[in-house]
């Protein structure tokens, strides 16, 4: 089995050679051709994502009724945990035969699957299994990042941890985690505004987004504090079913209030964006609007939506 790694490219299933495996984005869409042995496994185009499991997922229910993945070449577009599980799947696909072993590795790809199909909402049936990969084995492809290794390199150092911790049973090891201080929270029309101090300004993201949805809040923006007065901010919703925080409309109005603000950019650095159920402000310097202008904003498209509603 072979790899071929494209960062951010994404393939046309028509155009697929025989043999060929397209995983999470690579290709638009789950897709199936087993008479030229053409896959995809994807969850994020030309599907119901509410309805659509997991890359890796896909991959051990394809291994359990027959793919085998022997002599496939194995399209990627980015090496997140949903893909670099799915490809460690493939690659020891002769060892979910066995029932032990199956049995051990279903908790880890349903967490896995679950958080990346549903986002950090999500209740895991196993955190300490998920937390563990996301913070002990995808750190071996954040070092090498750091190490300026390539791709193929940060691949093999990552899969080589996880081979190396169902080795160790997949054991989780008990540790203490400090909880971050808790942000103070401004509620609004259905949303609240969550502001973190400059001194935990790391506090972003999936662990920012999954304490204030363990909170019960369902429509949720973060503001850090960060240099020279700007702030980072994310803009998230609990899924796709939650209505009343219409996000593209948000980063449109964001956008251009970011850009009526600034006098140094025009580009892309100054634009909001990112998916149906969570993005954010400018990347990575950080937007120069500050968190009671958002919230201003905020309001008046929700409102403005509301009215369109009614």
């Amino acid at each position: 089995m072979s790899i071929r790694f494209e960062p951010g490219r994404v393939w046309c299933f028509d155009d697929l050679e025989p043999g060929t495996i397209a995983l999470d984005g690579a290709v638009q869409g789950p897709q199936l051709d087993p008479e030229h042995r053409r896959y995809s496994f994807d969850h994020h185009g030309q599907c119901l994502r509410l309805v659509t499991t997991a890359t890796c997922q896909q991959v051990l229910d394809a291994l359990l009724v027959g793919l085998d993945p022997t002599g496939m070449r194995v399209l990627v577009n980015d090496l997140d945990g949903d893909t670099i599980l799915a490809i460690w799947l493939l690659r020891h696909h002769r060892r979910w035969r066995n029932r032990t072993s199956l049995a051990k590795v279903r908790p880890l790809v349903w967490a896995v699957g679950g958080a990346d199909a549903h986002g950090p909402a999500y209740p895991s049936q196993d955190p300490a299994k998920l937390d563990h990969f996301h913070s002990a084995i995808l750190a071996h492809c954040r070092q090498a990042e750091g190490a300026d290794l390539d791709a193929y390199e940060q691949l093999d150092r990552t899969l080589s941890a996880l081979e190396e911790w169902w080795r160790q049973h997949l054991k989780t090891p008990a540790v203490t985690v400090a909880s971050p201080p808790l942000p103070s929270i401004q509620k609004f029309s259905g949303w609240i505004l969550a502001e973190y101090p400059a001194a935990v300004a790391g506090v972003r993201g999936r662990p920012a987004s999954e304490a204030l949805y363990k909170l019960g809040h369902d429509r949720i923006v973060t503001a850090v504090p960060i240099e020279g007065g700007r702030y980072r901010y994310l803009l998230a919703k609990r899924s796709d079913l939650v209505d009343r925080f219409p996000l593209q409309s948000l980063y449109s109005e964001l956008t251009a209030a970011e850009q009526a603000k600034r006098t140094d950019s025009q580009d892309d650095s100054s634009h909001w964006g990112g998916g149906s159920s969570v993005g954010g402000g400018p990347r990575p310097e950080g937007s120069v609007l500050q968190p009671d202008e958002v919230a201003e904003i905020l309001e008046r498209v929700i409102q403005a939506e509301d009215g369109k509603t009614q």
